[in-house]
């Protein structure tokens, strides 16, 4: 599983140094494609409301009703990409840019603290090993 995570953010950063070189299509599809592995995803938003303040600040407004869905979500924001400028697709790579990596600094440090957990030993961990387990 954290090899498709590690996929993500690769694909996001690979594709980010050719946004200005690619085609008004290119940039649709791959935000299409990343929004939609974004949005789905529980990893970067555990819930809609969460959703709601990301977008709003990529100036993306629906109404209350949209966020009850996720795949409502994405069926708004195809359309406001298919009917959008330049600049604000390179603002939409930008922003999931910088969630991508917020999210994977956070991961690093869950797992480093989760680490540190399963080094410490306790007292029972000691009576486990000396006795073992039958």
């Amino acid at each position: 599983m954290n090899d498709k995570k590690n996929t993500i953010s690769t694909f996001i950063k690979t594709n980010m140094k050719y946004i200005n070189a690619s085609s008004e299509e290119e940039q649709k599809m791959l935000l299409y494609a990343v929004f939609s592995e974004i949005i789905l995803s529980k990893k970067y938003f555990n819930h809609n409301s969460e959703i709601k303040s990301f977008l709003s600040r990529i100036d993306i407004e629906f109404k209350p009703y949209v966020f009850s869905s996720r795949t409502q979500i994405i069926s708004r924001i195809i359309r406001v990409i298919q009917n959008s400028e330049n600049d604000f697709r390179k603002e939409c790579f930008i922003a999931i840019k910088n969630i991508v990596e917020v999210t994977q600094i956070e991961e690093e440090q869950k797992n480093k603290k989760d680490t540190k957990s399963k080094e410490r030993k306790n007292s029972v961990d000691d009576i486990i090993e000396l006795f073992g387990r039958k």
